[in-house]
C-alpha cells in the first residue's frame, strides 16, 4: 500500500491539501550460502541488487532505488512481477535459509513492514507488521485503531 492522501478535512467547509510524500524504506537480507556465487552475482547485477559479504555468506541490499526497497518487478524489458524471496531461493545452497526484510513509511502517515524466510526448496514463512492488529484483538478482545492517519 504505497499512496499519498491528497486532502484532509479541516472543519466543516475547508479542505487543506497534504503535500505529496514519498515512501521511504529500508531492506536487506541475512547472510546465506549459495550454490554458485558467480551465477548469483550475475543475477543480482541484472536486477541492480547489491551483494554484501559477511558471516561466512552473501546477502543482498536493494541497490540504488528511489524508495530503498527491493524491486517487485523485473528490471528488464518485460517488467514482469518479481518475488525477491523466490528468486533468491533458486540460488540457495541446500540447508541455507534466506531472510528478506523490508520496512518503511510515508512520512508518518503509515508504516509497513514484512519479513520472509525461505529455504532452497522454496518453502517459506512470512509475517507482516499489519498482523499485530489481529494478534492484539485475539489477545485483548479489542481491535486497536490503526497506526496511521
Amino acid at each position: 500500500m504505497r499512496f499519498a492522501r491528497q486532502t484532509r478535512a479541516q472543519g466543516p467547509a475547508q479542505a487543506q491539501p497534504f503535500g505529496m510524500a514519498n515512501y521511504s524504506g529500508a531492506a536487506r537480507t541475512n547472510y546465506f550460502t549459495v550454490k554458485d556465487e558467480t551465477a548469483f552475482r550475475t543475477w543480482a547485477a541484472k536486477h541492480r541488487l547489491e551483494v554484501i559479504v559477511g558471516q561466512g555468506g552473501l546477502g543482498l541490499l536493494p541497490g540504488d532505488t528511489d524508495d530503498g526497497c527491493f524491486p517487485n518487478y523485473a528490471l528488464d524489458e518485460d517488467d514482469l512481477p518479481f518475488d525477491i524471496a523466490d528468486e533468491v531461493a533458486a540460488h540457495l545452497a541446500d540447508g541455507s535459509i534466506a531472510v528478506v526484510m523490508e520496512a518503511g513509511h510515508e512520512k508518518s502517515r503509515y508504516m509497513s513492514g514484512w519479513a520472509t524466510a525461505i529455504d532452497s526448496r522454496g518453502e517459506r514463512v512470512s509475517l507482516n507488521l499489519d498482523g499485530i492488529y489481529e494478534r492484539a484483538e485475539a489477545t485483548f478482545g479489542i481491535r486497536p485503531s490503526d497506526a496511521s492517519y
